[in-house]
C-alpha cells in the first residue's frame, strides 16, 4: 500500500466513520492489512487481549504514517 500523501490519507487520529466514508468501505483498508498480517502470523493465545508494547506501538504508528510504502 502506498501513501501518496500522509496528511490527506491519514489513519491515526481520524475517526473510523471519516476513513470508510473516504474509502466507500465499511472497514478502512488499513484496519484489513493490519487482521490479514496478524492473522498470518498463526494462532497466537491472547494476541488479540494482551496490550502491546507502548514503544513499539509508537515505531509501528511512526512506520504507518510517515513512510511512503506499508509492507
Amino acid at each position: 500500500m502506498f501513501l501518496s500523501d500522509p496528511f490527506s490519507d491519514q489513519v491515526f487520529g481520524c475517526s473510523l466513520a471519516s476513513l470508510c466514508q473516504r474509502e466507500s468501505s465499511t472497514v478502512p483498508n488499513f484496519v484489513k492489512l493490519c487482521i490479514d498480517h496478524v492473522e498470518s502470523k498463526g494462532d497466537i493465545d491472547g494476541l488479540y487481549r494482551v496490550s502491546g508494547n507502548l514503544a513499539v506501538i509508537q515505531k509501528l504508528r511512526f512506520r504507518c504514517t510517515r513512510l511512503p510504502q506499508l509492507d
